[in-house]
């Protein structure tokens, strides 16, 4: 069943990464949006704000160590649970842990998180219709439609921003690999309820192979790159209800 289909496979192995959840707050610090130039770089405090000599210090404190979501693992441990018995070797690593290199070979991924917390998911942007664009008077993402079909909004804006109740924004999306084989996997929130919600939803396979079925999308058939956009209700931080709100088949890179 898609999108498992695509990613468990003898021939690629799958790499989880996940999120780092100290970079969006370096990001609030230094008053921009890290680039993915900059984050393969390791040049984590590029931003607009000159940094005081106190605030840089704390920035550097917080990047100290590699870590990974609270949340992201217990959506790995899904995913490797659905796994069980498929003869692929599978690996968990933290977003700040790898780069660019490591992604430049014939590997399934999957990616949880928004580029404002995982700048990697950048790199797919050309293959996706919604996209995730940051409000810096906001100080929140929210989500454009480059391709909106009928009915469909030009940006979905979140009103459950820090924390608060409201609707925030997620997609799932199956990609291809840039110039290489396997598939990408994408389970990105404007926030973190919506990176939860997300994961929960593409791991109850019966669940997503029905909405697979309402998009158009026979989940045993041939591969087939496609992007859900998701509205996610949240109560004080916590996600409730999710949403189907738009569906698209991708059309995928140039083959290879």
């Amino acid at each position: 069943m898609l999108p498992w289909s695509a990613l468990f496979s003898a021939q690629h192995t799958l790499q989880l990464i996940t999120s780092d959840p100290n970079i969006a707050e370096i990001q609030a610090i230094t008053g921009g949006q890290l680039s993915v130039t900059d984050y393969a770089n390791r040049n984590y405090l590029a931003g607009p704000n000159k940094l005081s000599p106190e605030d840089e210090r704390f920035c550097r404190r917080v990047l100290i160590g590699d870590k990974s979501a609270t949340l992201d693992t217990q959506i790995a441990v899904a995913i490797i649970q659905l796994a069980r018995g498929v003869p692929q070797i599978i690996s968990v690593r933290g977003a700040r842990d790898i780069q660019l290199k490591d992604l430049r070979n014939d590997r399934n991924f999957i990616f949880f998180g928004s580029p404002r917390s995982d700048p990697w998911v950048s790199l797919f942007d050309d293959q996706l219709d919604f996209r995730f664009v940051f409000d810096p008077q906001a100080h929140s993402e929210y989500l454009v439609d480059a391709h909106p079909q009928p009915k469909e909004q030009d940006k979905y804006v979140p009103t459950a921003t820090g924390g608060l109740t409201g609707d925030t924004f997620a997609i799932i999306a199956l990609v291809d690999n840039p110039d290489h084989d396997g598939h990408v996997l994408l389970l990105a929130g404007a926030d973190g309820e919506g990176t939860d919600a997300a994961g929960k939803l593409v791991t109850d396979v019966p669940r997503f192979s029905v909405l697979l079925q309402h998009c158009g999308i026979n989940p045993s058939a041939a591969i087939q790159p496609f992007e859900f956009l998701l509205r996610v209700e949240t109560v004080a931080g916590s996600p409730g209800r999710t949403d189907l709100v738009a569906c698209h088949k991708l059309t995928g890179t140039t083959p290879k």
